[in-house]
């Protein structure tokens, strides 16, 4: 366990990691702050550059600091990935030495034998819905998750003392339980949205050109390093694109629709029809020979907790095509009556 661990930093500080294993880092960190005191004493030494003889004044100081930790918390992985490169197994090696007190790879001279620390676990949890579902999630501190089609949301099996945070690939609305010690923190992509108690949606799937955060009740915090922040409050919402933060005002019953099963089009392309039809509905559309999707004529309307086949004939009557259900492999063959 602790040799897990010990791999994870080394691929972060060695650039090598990947956004699962940060986001394991991340809630490693987040457990308890002795854990961030580690982190942030082997990122500093990671980064000395000094002579033989300043190496060895740091590894003593980092002996003597590392002693002073009462505990450490590790946690438990479900997939356990092999080595990115050589460059970063090096420096897993490296970190091995440091926290084992194998000090001879650094100086050739007796050193105090450092005690590993007691460690806890902590397992992470991942919620995937596919293609034509939604899903409810009830998180350890009672906080409520909606998760929308192609969407995952990953967090701790119990969260820390001083912060809730979860991770977010796709659109969810939460209903943030509210705790004034422990503020409530989303990761979507690059863009981090921060709060205490309130209800809000966040749109972060992979296509989409930025991150859509809109707030239903309480007031959300919206960041992005090199866009800065935002402060929302109910009915405004924020897009974060590129390295600017764009804020608006917004219709709740539009922007949450879909969380009340209610499927809501207004001004869209059909190309955009197409990727929402697909995702609510698990289907897949297939344009036929000579077929190509008219960008001039947008589409309105709303449905219910309607089926797909009346979906598609309120699509037949608003443009010059013929949309084509296979129920037997759900795909949507669209055809241009006129070749």
């Amino acid at each position: 366990m602790f040799e897990e661990i010990e791999h994870l930093i080394a691929k972060t500080l060695a650039g090598e990691a990947t956004e699962e294993e940060e986001q394991q880092l991340s809630a490693w960190l987040l457990v308890d702050t002795k854990n961030q005191q580690a982190y942030q004493m082997l990122r500093a030494y990671w980064n000395i550059r000094e002579t033989k003889r300043g190496r060895k004044r740091h590894w003593l100081k980092l002996q003597k600091d590392i002693l002073a930790m009462e505990k450490v918390s590790v946690p438990v992985y479900s997939k356990r990935k092999s080595p990115a490169s050589i460059w970063w197994r090096y420096a897993a090696i490296w970190l091995g030495l440091m926290l084992t007190s194998l000090s001879i790879w650094w100086f050739n001279a007796e050193q105090p034998v450092v005690q590993v620390p007691e460690v806890q676990t902590i397992a992470m949890v991942e919620k995937v819905v596919p293609k034509g579902q939604k899903l409810t999630v009830k998180l350890p501190d009672g906080t409520l998750v909606k998760l929308n089609s192609e969407s995952k949301l990953t967090f701790p099996e119990r969260f820390g003392e001083q912060l809730r945070q979860v991770h977010l690939q796709g659109e969810a609305f939460f209903e943030v339980q509210k705790d004034t010690t422990r503020p409530f923190r989303i990761v979507s992509r690059e863009v981090t949205t921060t709060v205490l108690g309130t209800s809000f949606d966040i749109n972060a799937y992979p296509e989409n050109s930025g991150v859509q955060v809109a707030v239903l009740t309480g007031k959300v915090k919206v960041e992005q390093q090199q866009a800065g922040s935002v402060v929302l409050t109910p009915r405004e919402m924020a897009r974060v694109e590129a390295k600017h933060i764009t804020k608006a005002t917004f219709d709740p019953d539009k922007l949450f629709a879909w969380k009340d099963n209610r499927l809501v089009f207004e001004k869209a392309s059909l190309s955009e029809v197409i990727k929402i039809l697909e995702r609510w509905y698990g289907c897949n559309f297939a344009l036929g020979e000579n077929t190509q999707l008219t960008k001039a004529r947008l589409y309105t309307a709303v449905f219910v907790e309607e089926s797909l086949e009346v979906v598609l004939q309120n699509l037949n009557y608003s443009y010059e095509l013929n949309f084509i259900l296979d129920p037997r492999t759900k795909t949507v063959n669209v055809i241009n009556p006129q070749t």
